[in-house]
């Protein structure tokens, strides 16, 4: 009788078995380090902006480009939070994210938290470029998008 924890992976089963709930689990995990983010007031490193928080800043550099010295805080910041969120998770949900990084053949140690820690700041990040940053402009108008 073969072992199951020694047996070999089948990375496409695997996929398609845990492919929904990644997704899943990331868009939950994500809207957790948004909310991080969005908590901590921002220190207002773009003046023609009235960013209220950290989150809005974030959404800024992603979308603006980099800015001298500033880009590498936010990046890093964002970074922490995410592996914070990914360190969070129970064991196992962590042993779950373990699979999937071997079936998608990423070889960092430990696989579960990297691979995490990656698929969350992409997540975060393409959610930070989707954001509306004219509603914060020094001189948005309301009125006229009703």
């Amino acid at each position: 009788m073969t072992d199951i924890i020694s047996a070999p992976i089948d990375s496409e089963a695997v996929l398609a078995v845990l492919g929904p709930w990644e997704t899943a689990k990331l868009d939950q995990l994500a809207r957790k380090v948004i909310y991080r983010l969005s908590r901590r007031p921002a220190v207002g490193l773009f003046a023609e902006y009235s960013h209220s928080s950290l989150w809005g800043e974030y959404a800024h550099h992603v979308q603006m480009g980099d800015f001298e010295g500033v880009s590498d805080h936010l990046d890093d910041l964002a970074k922490e939070i995410c592996e914070t969120v990914a360190e969070a998770i129970p064991p196992h949900d962590m042993a779950l994210f373990d699979h999937l990084a071997e079936a998608y053949g990423d070889p960092s140690a430990p696989v579960g938290v990297a691979y995490l820690v990656r698929q969350l700041s992409e997540l975060v990040s393409e959610r930070a470029s989707q954001r509306d940053l004219e509603r914060y402009s020094d001189d948005y108008r309301w009125y006229e998008n009703l």
